[in-house]
């Protein structure tokens, strides 16, 4: 993949609408005739099976900053965060890129376009409130919270290859260096931040059969079929097939690129609309992904059964698991998560319809489920899940202790009392233990950062230049960079 020390004019004509190999679309919401198939009319929720006892299982939500305030600021982070661990999830799918920009600092962006992440008192959102000064690194913000919570955290990239919002702007995924800016991207992250997993969707492919007719991707057709140019018909056989099969190469490509930055324990998820619609519009055929061992693209698939009733989502989840059946050599049907929607466009449903989701998903696999979004579970129906669940469980893909709440450290009181600079690790921590935990302050009742850089050594203060003087608390992270 060729590398450029310099992308800041492709992503600023990108973000123009002037890229050659860029592509516009509407937003890619499906067709209500492919969101809702038909189902018999006496399924009913209340045919819905009983609750299973629950074993490990990932139950988590996104956290996005688009319509939903539940991160719109710090305290309201920390606030929702809380509020989902009492409730019983075990993992939080965080949105940090959308519309052009990253929300933490990034050298691969300010290398494209000049800034390093969004800037502060942009607004980006119609749901944007107060402006923000200065820019918020709300990945680590958020990861902060979580981990002193005791919850996974997995970034979302969902916008994939969008990289502005007018209609939707679409870089193409056949384009060598959008590719690259993208995985330098995740690269990024993934090497600043100890993450427990990195999630794509499926935007990370055309957005539908029409789009793909520029003129890179015509020359790059013709290159490979003496010369002669695609059918303007958009659902060309021909043109079909092949746009699959490079679609395909790109995701093995992608995929195996981005393992070799994960560190060994991380996670990378997929979460794709339900087949076999993306098969037939986006061109991308996940059940088929999925059934490749020796490419290992995904330790996690998530679809998105975003269905408006209990008899549909049903219909569609055991679609889904029927189709990964028929693959052979793919990964276990039983693994799948499911995507639960329970707002969003269109009517909201009822708890009840996402409590029989929910049970379902257990009868049919043990995976686990994501409700979307954190307004799914939160408003106004905080209550039922709490007791629906009575507690959380481990994640089936790590280790029951692998998330321990941060604890302040036996000095703690000292360190209040005498300053940060002069604080010492306690001399408990020793070898391995103490490299394993992260140092994390709060000056002033303000948000949680991470002290980068330390070596502490029990028994001799904190390396710390430039600390807060007016420290008010101090806790230790889990830190699994470390093993």
């Amino acid at each position: 993949m060729p590398r450029s020390e310099d992308r800041r004019t492709l992503l600023e004509a990108a973000a123009a609408g002037a890229l050659g190999p860029l592509t516009a679309a509407p937003a890619y919401a499906q067709p209500a005739a492919a969101q809702e198939p038909a189902v018999s009319p006496s399924a009913t929720p209340s045919s819905a099976p009983p609750r299973a006892l629950p074993g490990p299982e990932v139950r988590g939500t996104r956290l996005t900053t688009t319509a939903d305030t539940d991160i719109g600021t710090p305290a309201n982070t920390v606030r929702t965060v809380q509020r989902l661990a009492a409730m019983g999830l075990n993992a939080v799918y965080v949105e940090i890129r959308k519309k052009g920009h990253t929300r933490f600092p990034s050298a691969v962006l300010e290398r494209a376009i000049g800034v390093r992440e969004r800037p502060g008192g942009a607004r980006q959102d119609p749901s944007d409130g107060a402006l923000e000064r200065p820019a918020r690194d709300l990945l680590e913000e958020t990861l902060i919270e979580a981990y002193r919570n005791g919850l996974h955290h997995l970034v979302w990239f969902g916008h994939g290859f969008v990289v502005a919002h007018s209609g939707f702007a679409w870089m193409n995924p056949l384009h060598p260096e959008t590719r690259c800016i993208l995985l330098d991207l995740t690269r990024g992250a993934i090497g600043r931040y100890d993450l427990d997993g990195v999630q794509f969707d499926d935007r990370i492919v055309w957005p539908g059969p029409s789009v793909g007719h520029d003129t890179f991707t015509r020359q790059l057709y013709a290159a490979e079929h003496e010369g002669r140019a695609p059918q303007e018909v958009a659902r060309d056989p021909a043109w079909m097939k092949w746009r699959a099969t490079k679609l395909d190469a790109v995701g093995r490509e992608f995929f195996r690129e981005l393992r070799s930055a994960m560190r060994p324990a991380m996670l990378p998820s997929f979460s794709p609309a339900v087949s076999p619609w993306p098969c037939k519009n986006y061109r991308p055929d996940w059940p088929l992904c999925s059934s490749r061992p020796e490419v290992e693209y995904f330790g996690e698939v998530v679809p998105q059964a975003h269905r408006l009733s209990y008899p549909a989502f049903e219909a569609t989840w055991r679609e889904q698991r029927q189709g990964l059946q028929r693959r052979e050599g793919a990964c276990s049907a039983h693994e799948l998560v499911a995507g639960i929607r329970r707002d969003g466009d269109g009517r909201d449903s009822s708890w009840e319809r996402l409590r029989d989701s929910i049970a379902r998903t257990r009868t049919l696999g043990r995976g686990g489920h994501m409700p979307w979004f954190s307004r799914s579970a939160l408003q106004p129906i905080e209550r039922e899940p709490r007791q629906f669940y009575g507690g959380t469980v481990a994640q089936p893909r790590f280790a029951p202790d692998w998330r321990r709440k941060s604890r302040p450290p036996v000095a703690a009181e000292e360190a209040a009392r005498v300053g940060l600079q002069r604080w010492k690790l306690p001399a408990q921590l020793r070898g391995e233990d103490r490299r394993r935990r992260r140092p994390i302050a709060r000056a002033a009742r303000g948000p949680w950062r991470c002290l980068r850089d330390l070596e502490p050594a029990p028994g001799r203060p904190l390396p710390v230049a430039g600390a807060p003087e007016a420290m008010d608390a101090l806790e230790l992270l889990i830190d699994r960079r470390h093993g």
